[in-house]
């Protein structure tokens, strides 16, 4: 109950305070429907309520995943960067862009899907694998460690991939888009400190 009301009090701040002061009735207006200038319906609606919703939505998704990986391999320890698996999803797009040559990163929503599509390949893939050593693998430690492996070798193929667009991005004119987001899901995993990187793209520029 506590943790619900939280997360209610945490929506209705996020919606009534930001980086451009609002007057909370304008803010109640422009949710409401009532008749507001289109600067107010881009920042309410268009800006802070999409990111209220994904925020909670997202929160919500990362529990029940959490949730799902301690049952089903019976470890509290169990976390999607420990098994190496949110390191799979990175190197998943980072692959697609590197087969790409920078195509995909564009703001279309062709391209924007295949990124989407390519780091929830590489998190099944890589879940579907220490789903399969868990089978052999007995000891909750042992797959702990098989797990951290696993997201260091996905980690090692990212900087490879990440060595690769050097060479063959320029060619096909998107250098600066790519390396910067390939610096991103690099250096912003690294800041992280949890060994593996586990970074997602980002497009905003450094």
């Amino acid at each position: 109950m506590g943790l619900a009301l939280a997360l209610a009090l945490m929506a209705v701040l996020s919606l009534f305070v930001g980086a451009v002061p609002l007057a909370p009735a304008d803010v109640l207006t422009t949710l409401f429907g009532g008749e507001t200038s289109d600067t107010l319906r881009f920042i309410v609606l268009e800006s802070r309520l999409p990111q209220t919703l994904t925020a909670a939505l997202c929160g919500a998704a990362l529990a029940v995943g959490g949730l799902l990986l301690q049952n089903i391999f019976r470890n509290p320890l169990a976390d999607p960067s420990v098994f190496g698996i949110s390191s799979g999803a990175a190197l998943g797009v980072a692959v697609v862009m590197l087969m790409g040559g920078g195509a995909v990163m564009t703001d279309s929503l062709v391209g924007m899907g295949a990124t989407v599509v390519a780091a929830f390949i590489g998190a099944m893939a890589v879940t579907a694998l220490v789903f399969v050593l868990s089978l052999a693998v007995r000891g909750g430690v042992a797959l702990l460690i098989i797990g951290l492996m696993i997201g260091y070798v996905a980690s090692a193929f990212i900087l490879f991939c990440h060595g690769r667009w050097r060479e063959i991005v320029p060619l096909v004119g998107h250098g600066k888009l790519c390396q910067r987001v390939v610096r991103t899901i690099v250096v912003d995993s690294r800041a992280r400190g949890r060994g593996p990187f586990c970074g997602v793209a980002s497009f905003k520029e450094s």
